[in-house]
């Protein structure tokens, strides 16, 4: 049985856990869902019937999207399909990738004698990727690009590097080079792909961060907010320290505070457009009950940006936030006219949330932890939004999304906590 359920999933993974099996196969807990989720492995479970997460929910997205699942292979979702796969349903922001040829390098300025080579393997296992090497060169080496980019804007800066000659000493100098402040080099920092350190944080960088990507690359990027004065002369650059060479792959700069799923282009800017996803049929569901929610949390959480996880939108056009970040930070729930704050996730950590409403009293678990308040109000929900909300968008994956009609509080810290 579990071979013929895991040959549901995408690019997906057999992750063990308490909702890794549908309730009829996990009933040793007691538990009673009526609705039940698993976009990791695209399973769903609603009124006794077992199918594909997918089939219960609606996406509206107008362009195609390419992302990565969670075994490191590249996939393409065509326009209003959900971008489902082992890392769950894809819930992020619109974004224009600004690099206008992401894919050739060899249309970038090469600065110095740099060595730029094609052909090299990507991280999707292809052979698109390029090494950029200092090795036996002297003075500054490296490569650049001029995007468009305009006053007074946060722009994030995101690309795949994997060390090639692994000199502990040698780093690259990445970043965004305005040549606003006197000549100086803004929101520039010094990484070092082999030992992942960074060094000489310039003025103008925001986050920067990296992660583990397929085929021993990383994941890097730095974030900076443009001056307000003329950007016409700003660049993208990577000059490299003497006798380092690295292969390069996916480049993109794109505005906002975090950087999402890659886009591809190929001579001009491209943009993906948001993953707007809803439930089918979610005024089918009982009004008071428990909702269960586990999310990545992405990056970014403080920032000033607004993520939602979860909203209903209510028969009477008021609307309940499940979950969702209120500028500050902090993961809240509120009913229709009060909330409450509960904690900040740590960034790109798994979350578990479960809400429960009862008359006018509103029960909130977060990663075992119990919050209340009370608004009276009816949850008669109309829509509901998943991972989003009038542009708001989480900015990472949803991982399971579940409904229970009676649930305890021990089995809520439970389950939350576990």
């Amino acid at each position: 049985m579990m071979g013929e359920l895991s040959s549901l999933s995408r690019g997906g993974f057999n992750a063990p856990g308490y909702f890794d099996l549908p309730p009829q196969l996990a009933d040793a807990y007691g538990l009673n869902a009526t609705l039940w989720l698993d976009f990791t492995r695209n399973l769903g479970w609603r009124n006794g019937q077992l199918g594909t997460a997918a089939q219960h929910i609606s996406c509206s997205r107008s362009t195609s999207k390419m992302e990565f699942d969670g075994s490191g292979n590249w996939l393409e979702f065509a326009a209003n399909e959900p971008a489902i796969t082992g890392l769950g349903l894809s819930a992020h922001r619109q974004a224009t990738n600004l690099v206008a040829h992401s894919v050739d390098v060899s249309r970038w300025n090469i600065n110095g004698d740099a060595a730029v080579a094609s052909g090299v393997v990507a991280p999707d296992g292809s052979a698109t990727a390029y090494n950029i090497s200092s090795v036996g060169r002297s003075g500054s080496v490296g490569v650049f690009t001029r995007p468009t980019q305009e006053p007074n804007k946060t722009y994030t800066l995101s690309f795949y590097i994997r060390p090639d000659v692994e000199d502990v000493n040698g780093y690259w100098r990445l970043g965004f080079e305005y040549e606003i402040y006197g000549g100086g080099h803004s929101g520039l920092v010094r990484f070092n792909p082999t030992t992942k350190e960074w060094l000489e944080i310039q003025e103008g960088v925001g986050a920067y961060g990296w992660e583990p990507a397929h085929n021993g690359y990383l994941r890097v990027w730095v974030t900076a907010t443009t001056d307000d004065v003329d950007t016409t002369n700003a660049a993208v650059i990577f000059y490299a320290s003497r006798d380092i060479a690295s292969d390069f792959w996916g480049f993109q700069l794109e505005e906002g505070i975090a950087s999402t799923p890659y886009v591809p282009t190929n001579g001009s800017p491209v943009t993906r457009a948001a993953d707007v996803v809803t439930l089918k049929n979610p005024e089918l569901l009982p009004s008071e009950g428990t909702w269960f929610i586990e999310f990545d949390s992405g990056p970014g959480w403080g920032n000033g940006s607004r993520r939602t996880v979860l909203m209903a939108i209510l028969s009477n056009g008021g609307n309940a936030q499940i979950a969702y970040d209120a500028n500050n930070g902090k993961l809240w729930s509120r009913g229709e006219n009060h909330g409450i704050a509960t904690q900040t996730p740590v960034p790109n950590s798994l979350v578990k949330l479960a809400y429960r409403k009862d008359g006018s009293d509103i029960t909130v678990f977060v990663n075992g932890s119990k919050y209340t308040f009370t608004d009276d109000f009816e949850m008669d929900i109309r829509q509901l939004r998943i991972g989003h909300n009038n542009g708001a968008q989480l900015d990472s994956h949803i991982r399971k999304l579940v409904f229970f009609p009676t649930i305890s509080d021990g089995e809520l810290e439970r389950i939350t906590a576990s």
